[in-house]
């Protein structure tokens, strides 16, 4: 068996292990904090992602307005630290909603 084929072998374990809705979920959760950045992280974490929308828990309503103005911003930099473009919303929710 080639380097090459165990390659090919691997790439598509990964991928199929990706589809699983849980396993994005958790991709998703470890990308959050170093592709949002620490200012963002520190006030906010995910809780969710099911068909494209991201779910993320803010500390407070101060926050999750002035964090739904960068939206757009936060899916791209998420999308790029994973390489695929999963997000395509989000849902921001205050703490204090829950």
């Amino acid at each position: 068996m080639s380097f090459q084929h165990v390659g090919h072998e691997l790439q598509r374990l990964l991928n199929e292990w990706l589809e699983n809705p849980k396993s994005r979920r958790l991709v998703l959760q470890r990308t959050w904090e170093r592709s949002v950045g620490d200012a963002v992280s520190r006030r906010c974490r995910p809780l969710g992602f099911e068909d494209g929308v991201l779910t993320v828990e803010v500390t407070d309503s101060g926050w999750k307005t002035q964090l739904e103005a960068m939206s757009g911003e936060l899916i791209t930099k998420v999308n790029i630290a994973l390489g695929k473009s999963w997000v395509r919303r989000i849902v921001w929710v205050a703490a204090t909603e829950q």
